[in-house]
């Protein structure tokens, strides 16, 4: 039986069609609102694009998510606002746009929530982590209709705590970049369970209900040196070597059109 391991994340929403985004612990078929997506497999990682069309403008359409025809999103007992599709309505005088630049992952306790300035580990409250608590209190239709992401969201050299303690668990002493570095395909799917797409609950009100839309990230750029790198260490390992590719653009998926 399949199991969701990340998402549901709502991408692209427009006035008749919108695309939600999925990670599954096998390959299945995903289904969102009658219409049906196959897993596609990444180097052993589950990810599905659900493109929904024959919608109407300006409407909300409660969703969940089914993997083999069992239902495993919302998840049981689930006691915050239901996930949620609002197509754009092109006839609106405005729409509200919640934006916002670089965020990096670490836990939502003492002495991360804390200011640079009052704690070497601090790197202030999550904007987005408060925004969905906002939401978590409110109504849909004061909701923003669209997230953009303009900066990182997650960092090659700044990753979360735990991240970090399993780069060092796992990284043999010859490996050719530091410990703390995130090296391959693998790693980066680790930066994006702890940050940008998280499990946690009060993540989800936003990440399921509000369209978003991804800059592409300088975590991205920084695949660049790495690909230099594997050009002289041809290791598969390597997000450089022959086996590279871009983890953000299969992570953080760019919806179509």
């Amino acid at each position: 039986m399949a199991n969701l391991l990340l998402g549901p994340m709502l991408r692209h929403v427009a006035a008749t069609t919108a695309t939600v985004w999925v990670e599954t612990d096998e390959p299945c078929e995903v289904c969102v609102l009658g219409h049906r997506a196959r897993t596609f497999t990444v180097w052993g990682h589950h990810y599905a694009l659900v493109v929904i069309e024959g919608l109407r403008p300006g409407e909300t359409y409660p969703y969940d998510v089914t993997l083999d025809g069992d239902r495993c999103w919302p998840p049981v007992a689930w006691e915050l606002p239901p996930s949620i599709i609002r197509t754009l309505d092109p006839d609106a005088e405005r729409a509200t746009v919640l934006f916002g630049s670089c965020r990096a992952a670490a836990p939502h306790t003492v002495p991360y929530v804390l200011r640079p300035e009052e704690a070497p580990e601090g790197r202030g409250v999550d904007t987005l982590r408060a925004f969905a608590l906002r939401m978590s209190r409110t109504e849909p239709a004061d909701w923003p209709d669209l997230l953009v992401l303009i900066g990182d969201q997650v960092y090659a050299d700044d990753a979360s705590p735990g991240v970090r303690a399993r780069l060092q668990a796992e990284r043999p002493a010859d490996h050719p970049l530091p410990p703390e570095l995130v090296a391959d395909f693998e790693q980066y799917t680790w930066l994006y369970r702890r940050g940008l797409v998280t499990r946690a609950r009060t993540l989800a009100v936003l990440g399921a209900a509000v369209g978003d839309a991804l800059r592409r990230p300088r975590h991205d750029r920084r695949l660049e040196h790495l690909r230099r790198l594997g050009a002289r260490d041809p290791s598969p390992t390597l997000v450089g070597g022959p086996r590279g590719g871009r983890a953000g653009v299969v992570l953080a998926l760019p919806a179509p059109g």
